[in-house]
């Protein structure tokens, strides 16, 4: 799970920093450094940040609506605080304050 969260997170920073992630840990073999910049262009940024997080607050909701009871409160009140609380951090990100 650990390895599966660290190559996910490795593939989100691909997008977002200029070249200089390397391909190997440590840079092993010398690969050349990649990355596709768009911390350039903080609109299109800002929106795929945007998606991924509403994407992933999909997916949580959908996998919490399974869940019977109290359960289901907690995992419905947890997503809804960590919705706000993503949204706020964007909209600081985004505003620059």
């Amino acid at each position: 799970m650990i390895g599966a969260v660290v190559f996910s997170h490795w593939i989100l920073d691909l997008l977002v920093h200029r070249p200089n992630l390397p391909i190997l840990p440590g840079n092993l073999g010398n690969f050349p450094f990649i990355g596709f910049g768009l911390w350039e262009y903080p609109l299109v940024s800002a929106i795929i940040e945007l998606s991924l997080a509403v994407a992933g607050a999909y997916f949580y909701y959908r996998s919490a609506m399974e869940l019977k009871g109290a359960q289901r409160s907690r995992a419905l009140i947890a997503s809804l605080v960590a919705g706000a609380l993503l949204l706020l951090l964007f909209v600081v990100n985004v505003s620059g304050l």
